[in-house]
């Protein structure tokens, strides 16, 4: 089951008062409701992407050849210090809302099922609740509607990660000259995933 809340801290280099919206998502705290509801973790990814993934080839492009080790060094503090950091915080929201969803289908299969008892609306008196029916069926397809919306964008999310990462991997390779990126992410971040 999903924990109630995930907390968030920008990397270190968003700390500083080069980035000024950073105020407004430093120490963030994303609940079930930022993932039904995704607007601020639109905005929040939006300026993640717009300081790591968006300005990779400024931040790893200078007049030094790719082969110098120089080059080699800063694409190397940029991308242990600002994109991976980066990728890590938005695959923590995005698994966050993904465990949710899970929980929330597991819960409507179970409360909704047609063997389960509840699935029917509990049985009252029309003449003293006559939308009990019709209210019951109501919050039923709220539940499957936030269900189909976190799915939606946990997906969308994963599908533009997918994107930019490979964007960000040609820039590097291109720039950086080394093969390994995606992979070296994968075994340095996935165990950090919350």
């Amino acid at each position: 089951m999903a924990s109630n809340s995930l907390k968030v801290e920008l990397p270190d280099y968003l700390n500083s008062d080069d980035y000024s919206e950073a105020f407004l998502y430093n120490n963030l705290t994303i609940t079930k409701k930022d993932c039904v509801n995704p607007v601020l973790l639109g905005s929040f990814f939006r300026f993640l992407r717009r300081y790591s993934d968006d300005v990779i080839e400024q931040r790893v492009n200078d007049s030094i050849t790719p082969k110098s080790s120089s080059k080699l060094v800063h694409c190397d503090n940029f991308i242990k210090s600002q994109l991976y950091p980066n990728w890590n915080i938005r695959d923590n929201v995005i698994s966050y809302c993904s465990n949710y969803a899970t929980s929330l289908k597991r819960e409507l299969d179970t409360t909704c099922s047609e063997n389960s008892e509840s699935a029917s609306p509990p049985v009252t008196e029309t003449r003293i609740d006559p939308y009990a029916a019709i209210d019951y069926k109501n919050a039923k397809t709220m539940r499957y509607n936030d269900y189909n919306s976190v799915v939606n964008w946990v997906e969308n999310q994963k599908e533009i990660e997918k994107i930019l990462r490979k964007r960000s991997v040609n820039v590097l390779l291109n720039n950086c000259g080394q093969a390994s990126y995606l992979d070296d992410f994968t075994k340095s971040y996935r165990n950090n995933i919350k």
